[in-house]
């Protein structure tokens, strides 16, 4: 096979076959608004290793391990950053959402009622991440929320979130009508 230290994909990456990024540094459609900036599709394995990763969007159709790193996912197509039609893993690693606008975590909810993340960050100038839901669905994060800046809004659907460790909030939290479950120390900031 061949070996590299980095992969950037300026356009659309669709995975049909297997893409395995072991320690890479890789960016993949960063910045990409008129399409999604990786597409797993039905079939396809994205591994993701250890690398730090830069995303415009997700479409998650498929088996889908983030990096054990930290997943920067910086815009939205469609409205939609991360769209999960497959149980995901979390590899251990961090989430970050930073775009100025509106961004949108939606999924089906047939193949799984909870959708885990390791570390999840909301780190946005400007606008609010939804979560979007077509079935009662939990957002569990395993290790830490941070929302430094903008706003994660449970959603229309009331999203359930757990939180098995820390949550500091500097920005906005909406939970809605949703079940909220706090672990480690509770709620830190305003």
């Amino acid at each position: 096979g061949f070996g590299f230290s980095n992969l950037t994909v300026a356009g659309a990456t669709r995975v049909d076959g297997t893409l395995t990024c072991n320690t890479s540094t890789v960016s993949l459609g960063s910045g990409k608004t008129d399409g999604y900036g990786l597409n797993v599709a039905g079939g396809g394995t994205f591994t993701g290793g250890s690398g730090t990763h830069t995303i415009g969007s997700c479409n998650l159709q498929s088996s889908t391990t983030f990096t054990s790193g930290t997943t920067t996912i910086d815009s939205a197509f469609s409205g939609y950053s991360l769209f999960m039609d497959t149980s995901i893993s979390h590899g251990n690693g961090t989430v970050a959402f930073t775009s100025g606008a509106d961004q949108k975590m939606g999924e089906t909810g047939t193949d799984a009622p909870t959708r885990t993340f390791n570390n999840l960050i909301v780190n946005k100038s400007g606008g609010e991440l939804t979560f979007v839901a077509s079935n009662p669905i939990t957002c569990a994060v395993a290790g830490d929320l941070t929302i430094t800046a903008g706003e994660f809004d449970t959603g229309p659907d009331n999203v359930a979130l757990t939180v098995a460790g820390n949550t500091v909030v500097t920005g906005t939290l909406t939970g809605n009508n949703s079940t909220l479950i706090f672990g480690t120390d509770g709620v830190h900031g305003s």
